[in-house]
């Protein structure tokens, strides 16, 4: 169970939010307390009065509105059912000392793992203001609960490395179960805000990841003309069908804001690559036999790496994606030897291979089965990178080897 809090300056567009993903089918509002009507029975302007008669104690104050997230682990699930999950609120509001305070709880179904907000405001009865020192013991009453209700405990090095594991699954978690436009929505807002990217083709990379893609269209269609942006979910045949206006999300990722984004990372994105680099020098130390073997082998150092066909360009562009520093990056912005030429060059393999439209199509050739994977299946032990088996007395030799190589690259810098 992990719980974030965020103060906001303005309750009505907190209300707006929530209210447009229960018009939209992906949200249910299924608990208010301290208000006299069922959830039901409450439109928006009546929740909008009932916290206004708070605010009107307190006009000094700046940020007065309070939105709690709190998410659970998709194993616990079952334990959540029902109405569990709002007994679980219900306690975790009286334990933070929020249960006096008007508040509404929403269950939101457009995310993989389930999670519910929580809205209330900052002024108490007496028109005194909470703070953000009020709240400090968050994090251990969502450790008593878990404890409590039997659920997964998580600890903040836990909870990291699930996020990185669920970026790394995100094709698998979007199997097709989820509405297209659902996938869309959550993607982008995992997307948007969290990484760094330079250009729509970066945006792109990461957006890959998640089965999606942002489109402009032909360069000579009116889409493109008048700076349109469509967005389309890949399904299960692997074609991108359903597209989707860029205004029709609630965070508005049009052409202009992405733009804006570009300029805001262009420069951070220099130094935030530098692990890019350090990755590929690293696995290029003992080059892999092929091009999947390097995919599998940038993996385990977190980089995600894809292909695209660029207009005008003889062969596939490279992208690079660092989920563990949230950063995207081509292989021509990282310089000569990171791009596609360099980087078949340094692999020793002509760089004709790459014109395999299978590539083009940008196919995820890190998802087949790993070599080490079929490898160890079969009781082998570990396995090299063109896919061959080796053995234990090997893969000590290839550890003093590859240590060697590390330090003659160090030492060349």
């Amino acid at each position: 169970m992990v719980a974030t809090i965020i103060f906001k300056s303005q309750f009505r567009r907190v209300l707006q939010y929530h209210e447009r993903k229960v018009n939209r089918g992906v949200a249910e509002l299924v608990h208010a307390g301290n208000f006299l009507e069922k959830p039901s029975e409450l439109d928006l302007k009546t929740k909008l009065s009932r916290f206004e008669e708070r605010l009107e104690l307190n006009s000094r104050a700046k940020f007065v509105t309070i939105h709690i997230l709190l998410g659970w682990n998709p194993k616990d699930l079952e334990k959540i059912s029902g109405l569990a999950d709002i007994a679980i609120v219900e306690e975790y509001m009286k334990r933070i000392r929020l249960d006096e305070q008007p508040y509404l709880v929403y269950r939101h179904y457009d995310s993989a793992h389930p999670h519910m907000h929580v809205v209330t405001n900052t002024i108490r009865p007496d028109g005194s203001r909470i703070n953000e020192w009020g709240l400090m013991a968050s994090w251990f009453i969502c450790r008593d609960l878990e404890r409590k209700w039997g659920l997964v405990i998580t600890e903040k090095r836990q909870r990291a490395a699930e996020n990185v594991k669920e970026k790394r699954a995100s094709n698998a978690r979007f199997d097709g179960k989820m509405p297209i436009a659902v996938r869309i929505s959550s993607a982008i807002d995992s997307v948007i805000d969290q990484y760094k990217y330079g250009s729509l083709e970066e945006f792109n990379a990461i957006l890959r990841d998640y089965r999606v893609r942002a489109t402009r269209g032909r360069e000579n269609s009116k889409l493109y003309q008048l700076r349109g942006l469509l967005y389309e979910g890949q399904d299960d045949n692997g074609k991108f069908r359903a597209p989707i206006k860029a205004s029709f999300f609630d965070s508005q990722p049009t052409l202009a804001k992405l733009e804006k984004r570009f300029r805001e990372n262009e420069a951070s994105l220099e130094p935030e690559s530098l692990r890019i680099r350090n990755s590929v020098d690293w696995v290029l130390v003992r080059p892999p036999a092929s091009v999947e073997g390097f995919i599998r082998a940038m993996e385990k150092e977190r980089v995600q790496v894809s292909f695209a066909a660029l207009k005008g360009a003889s062969l596939p562009e490279i992208f690079y994606v660092d989920h563990g520093r949230r950063v995207a990056s081509s292989g021509s912005r990282l310089g000569a030897e990171y791009n596609t030429e360099g980087v078949m060059k340094r692999m020793g393999l002509p760089s004709e291979l790459l014109r395999d439209k299978t590539l083009e199509r940008g196919k995820d050739l890190a998802a087949q089965k790993p070599a080490r994977v079929a490898a160890r299946d079969r009781g082998i032990g570990k396995a090299n990178p063109d896919g061959t088996a080796t053995s234990e007395s090997d893969d000590d030799e290839t550890r003093v080897l590859t240590t060697r190589r590390k330090k003659q690259v160090e030492q060349s810098r």
